[in-house]
């Protein structure tokens, strides 16, 4: 055997071993896995809006990027402050497979409540802590800034202006189209003040401002909302907004109560003077007396009529009854009693004795009636000579009625203190007629029988009209009769500030009438 190379024999070992080979079914050696967890990337991470119209710059994009290793499973988009002006849009998917993506768009919808700032955060995974996208409003822009203090508590009646400063806050120049408005009611009006500022749209340079004003003029105490809102040229959106509640008060409440009363019954005692003296006012007292009669006739009041003479305490003749067929000339034959009397007149105490229980004008008589008013008219020419002081006898006729106001005392003759050209004065019938609230004429006129009459009517009472204190807040108005409230049947009159019901609804006497209202308070 022929001898080897030596460089053959110097070979290392491993040259003569064979690799070895993996067992027949063995699995392969694994690969290592990568280092990976959810998650989710958010770009971009912070958005800042600019003020100007809108475009894309009032509406961005946020893309959403799952990690690479595993599904990832959008929860919730949202903003986290209700009152930041931004909103976000509809996602494109909620499952995003290892690496996709998906995007969202946030809007900026400026709403006047001054917040510049907010998050956009996207809940994914079931993980406690969201992706989050910084959001920054417009550095300024539109603003309503109030002046309305004033219109707090107002009272019910008065009205009073208030208003807000509309304020470009931003540095760029903005162009106001439209500010418009709302209110609850009609008592909250707005003025754009279109001398001060111009007709719209307003040009407003960063920091300008425009005015507009608000009027207040309360009917009730409901509060009354306004709602302002202003919106830029090109802007589907308000760019400022305010509301605002307005807020009165009711002055106190005034009660004004009447009964309306019965239509009025007089009785009417005629004391005429029968002395000599009286021959030249004599001829004049019968048509004098008619007159009376049809004045009271027309009024509509159930008068009883009875005539006596300054010496004799008879009637001379039946009570004649206003309305009666030919009530006027029957007394005014009773009223010619002629002058054949002494000179000694002495009616104050003819008329004491007629009105005495005893008496044919007293209590119980057919004169004289229970609910009535006494009347008792004098004429004379002259002072009284009887033995009854005036004051006796006005006490005394009071005395026979309920209501001391319901005995009045009328004197018909001459003038205090130096009498008329035929005729000189009764001193004590005109004291008398003065302390029982009772009417004074001369005797040497031609129309006393007017005088008298206005008298006995008094001031008459109209049951359909009832006259009010103070100024009323009409709307306050409310109406009861008998306590029952009448919302219909009447009218307020502000011209002469009375109530007045129709003919139908007119209160029928002895009705109580209450008129409730709150009045229009002093406004200063």
């Amino acid at each position: 055997m022929p001898a080897l190379p030596l460089l053959f024999l110097l070979a290392p070992a491993c040259l003569f071993h064979d690799t070895p080979e993996s067992e027949p079914g063995a699995e392969p050696a694994p690969t290592p896995e990568p280092d990976c967890t959810m998650s989710l990337t958010v770009s971009p991470q912070s958005i800042t809006f600019a003020v100007g119209e809108g475009g894309s710059d009032r509406a961005v994009p946020v893309l959403l990027t799952a990690s690479d290793c595993e599904v990832v499973t959008i929860d919730r988009v949202a903003v986290d402050d209700a009152d930041a002006p931004f909103k976000v849009g509809a996602l494109g998917a909620v499952i995003l497979p290892p690496g996709a993506t998906t995007s969202f768009f946030v809007t900026y919808e400026p709403n006047g409540l001054g917040v510049t700032e907010g998050v956009a955060e996207v809940s994914y995974g079931g993980l406690a802590e969201p992706a989050t996208i910084a959001l920054h409003a417009p550095s300024g822009d539109l603003v309503f800034e109030p002046e309305l203090a004033e219109l707090a508590d107002l009272e019910v009646g008065c009205d009073a202006e208030g208003g807000y400063l509309l304020r470009n806050t931003s540095l760029d120049t903005v162009l106001v189209d439209d500010v418009a408005w709302s209110s609850s009611s009609g008592e909250l009006t707005v003025d754009l003040l279109e001398a001060r500022n111009g007709p719209l749209p307003w040009t407003l340079a960063g920091g300008d401002q425009a005015a507009v004003r608000v009027a207040y003029e309360p009917i009730d105490d409901t509060d009354d909302d306004l709602t302002l809102t202003a919106s830029l040229e090109g802007q589907a959106w308000n760019a400022a907004s305010a509301t605002f509640t307005a807020t009165a008060t009711w002055a106190e409440e005034v009660v004004l109560t009447w009964t309306a009363p019965f239509p009025a019954t007089p009785d009417v005692l005629l004391v005429v003077d029968d002395s000599a003296s009286m021959a030249e006012e004599a001829a004049g007292i019968p048509g004098q007396v008619e007159w009376i009669v049809e004045a009271l006739e027309a009024a509509g009041l159930s008068a009883h009529f009875a005539v006596i003479t300054t010496r004799e305490a008879e009637l001379q003749g039946p009570v004649v009854l206003s309305g009666d067929l030919e009530a006027a000339e029957t007394l005014a034959a009773q009223s010619e009693v002629g002058t054949e009397g002494a000179g000694d007149s002495m009616g104050l105490t003819t008329a004491w004795q007629a009105l005495q229980p005893s008496g044919e004008a007293g209590p119980g008589s057919a004169f004289l009636r229970e609910d009535s008013s006494l009347h008792v008219v004098f004429i004379v020419d002259g002072p009284d000579l009887g033995s009854v002081p005036w004051a006796d006898f006005v006490v005394y006729g009071q005395s026979l009625r309920t209501d001391a106001a319901d005995f009045l005392v009328h004197a018909i003759t001459g003038d205090a203190p130096s009498g008329c050209a035929t005729a000189a004065p009764g001193l004590d019938y005109i004291d008398a007629a003065t302390a029982s609230g009772g009417t004074f004429a001369s005797i040497c006129s031609t129309n006393w029988g007017e005088t008298v009459a206005d008298a006995l009517i008094g001031e008459p009472f109209n049951a359909a009209r009832y006259e009010l204190e103070g100024v009323p807040v009409s709307v306050s108005i409310e109406v009861y009769v008998d306590g029952e409230r009448i919302d219909e049947g009447w009218s307020y009159s502000s011209g002469d500030n009375a109530l007045e019901f129709t003919e139908e609804a007119t209160p029928v006497p002895g009705s109580v009438v209450e008129i409730r209202y709150r009045p229009v308070p002093d406004c200063g």
